[in-house]
């Protein structure tokens, strides 16, 4: 599962095939990695640094005693959440790949995976949130689906199956 999920992400091509089992590592172990690093940036702005946030106002006060542990733990805490935005762009990135690597295998074309992308994109920056949550509801939907649906079991214009995959259907 981990090394399905290390060769996912320094994979950048939409040409070929993945199997349920890479499709599902990827999401799973992504997933994971990013709750990790939530949790870690959350531990670390709330417990360590003692960070308040008025949820009402939106206020932001950082008590004396942080001037105690000195700059460190805020570093370190920066250092974390840019970390953290790379990895999700990146995630983000060879995900959509590896959907429409999905999409080949169950012998579909990828070309609607990036007609659905195109239109959160553009409902985001629009800021029509209930449009946006809708579609990020498709978007979960074709995931599932995604993750349910067998492969096609013969060679395809995207490639030959995954071993795996003929293995399991027989």
């Amino acid at each position: 599962m981990i090394t399905s999920f290390v060769k996912s992400m320094g994979d950048f091509s939409f040409r070929g095939r993945a199997s349920r089992k890479e499709f599902l590592s990827f999401i799973i172990i992504s997933t994971i990695v990013s709750l990790l690093f939530l949790t870690t940036i959350t531990a670390l702005a709330v417990i360590v640094l003692n960070i308040k946030i008025n949820m009402i106002t939106g206020d932001i006060s950082i008590p004396y005693r942080m001037k105690a542990y000195g700059v460190v733990p805020f570093v370190a805490m920066m250092i974390l959440t840019v970390t953290y935005i790379i990895f999700n762009i990146w995630a983000a990135v060879v995900g959509a790949l590896l959907a429409i690597k999905r999409l080949h295998d169950i012998n579909c074309s990828g070309v609607g995976y990036w007609i659905w992308i195109a239109a959160i994109i553009l409902f985001s920056a629009a800021q029509t949130s209930v449009l946006t949550g809708i579609l990020f509801y498709f978007i979960i939907g074709a995931i599932i689906t995604l993750s349910v649906k067998t492969s096609y079991p013969y060679p395809n214009k995207y490639g030959n199956p995954k071993s795996e995959e003929i293995i399991h259907q027989v």
